[in-house]
């Protein structure tokens, strides 16, 4: 249990705890199991302390000092860790949801069996970090180092990868159980393609001929200008079958479910590549159209379309909800855009209505 003194510090706010660890730095502060809920603790010196099983629901951690702490066992959901540095920290087993790790440092770090979900990593440092076993599902991890992570045994689910060129300096990525696709940019891919595990290329999602290809091309930039695929995550299937039939035409596609709060974090990014010379595929369906991202996506495409005098948004219709939906900002979608794949789980009938879909999206290359 946490020592009382320690916790009666606490409560006297960050600026006085932090006065006290100056004090002596041979105390290492007992905080275990702790109930920190809701509390204010941007920028305290933790460093060392004894939080294992602490609860930190709803927590802001900005620039704290977690280094070498004992993190194991702990509960964080919606906390704010940017800035902090949790370098030689322990986080064995923790339980992580709806965190921002943006510019965090996790070097040399263990985090064996931990779950990590809605996590969005950002310009962080997991350089040496010990992921054994680790559970990432909705996970983006951008422009962040990985030299030396160890993934090994590691159970991935839709992750999102941006701008990482020391991908390929992680070890055991062959080693990664996969349980739906994940996506990698160009960028990433241009990088270190050559040098990463063919069944970590294969456990993401890409088939024998595309990283065939991938490989063969290695910088060379058929199709650069991304195509990014807006959709509901329960139209996960239809979604997969379209992502893969794209990337086998060579197009740079990223994508990601709308559903997911941790995507609103990266959308800027997305937007501006959007903006420069990509492309929006925004799936239709019963699901997505219900959804409340729906009409702010294509509102925001069309705003996009009209300012910069080319085409943007490629809507697809999935089902018959879609295609005879009464909303009335689905009748300004410019007709000549939209692809048909109501019939879509017929084999055949699925090529055609691709077929017409690169179509567009190559007559409309600017």
């Amino acid at each position: 249990m946490a020592n009382s003194k320690h916790l009666l510090i606490l409560k006297q706010g960050v600026g006085a705890w932090n006065r006290w660890r100056d004090k002596d730095r041979s105390i290492l502060p007992d905080l275990r199991n702790a109930d920190l809920s809701n509390v204010e603790l941007e920028s305290i010196d933790l460093s060392g302390a004894d939080l294992r099983g602490a609860d930190f629901r709803e927590v802001k951690l900005c620039g704290a000092n977690l280094t070498n702490a004992k993190l194991s066992y702990v509960k964080l959901l919606k906390v704010n860790l940017s800035g902090a540095d949790l370098s030689g920290a322990t986080l064995n087993e923790a339980y992580l949801r709806q965190i921002d790790l943006s510019e965090v440092k996790l070097t040399k770090a263990v985090l064996r069996e931990s779950n990590f979900s809605g996590i969005f990593v950002n310009e962080a440092d997991l350089s040496g970090a010990d992921l054994k076993g680790i559970q990432l599902k909705n996970v983006i991890i951008s422009s962040t180092k990985l030299e030396g992570a160890d993934f090994g045994m590691a159970y991935l689910s839709q992750i999102l990868i941006f701008n990482c060129d020391t991908l390929s300096l992680a070890t055991n990525l062959e080693y990664i159980k996969h349980y739906g696709d994940s996506s990698i940019d160009h960028l990433t891919l241009k990088a270190c393609v050559n040098d990463l595990p063919y069944g970590f290329l294969i456990g993401v999602g890409y088939s024998r001929q595309e990283i065939k290809y991938l490989k063969s091309i290695y910088a060379k930039e058929i199709n650069p200008h991304p195509c990014f695929v807006s959709f509901s995550e329960k139209d996960q299937d239809f979604t997969n079958k379209l992502i893969q039939r794209l990337r086998s035409e060579n197009v740079n596609v990223l994508y990601a479910s709308e559903d997911l709060e941790v995507v609103k974090k990266i959308r800027p990014e997305i937007d501006e590549k959007i903006r420069l010379r990509g492309k929006l595929l925004v799936v239709l369906s019963k699901n997505s159209i219900d959804g409340e991202w729906i009409e702010p996506e294509v509102d925001k495409a069309q705003n996009m379309e009209e300012r910069e005098k080319k085409n943007i948004l490629f809507p697809i219709i999935i089902d018959y909800s879609a295609k005879y939906s009464n909303e009335t900002w689905l009748g300004n979608v410019k007709k000549e855009n939209i692809a048909d794949f109501t019939e879509w789980q017929n084999a055949e009938k699925f090529e055609k209505s691709f077929s017409k879909l690169i179509e567009k999206l190559k007559s409309k290359e600017e």
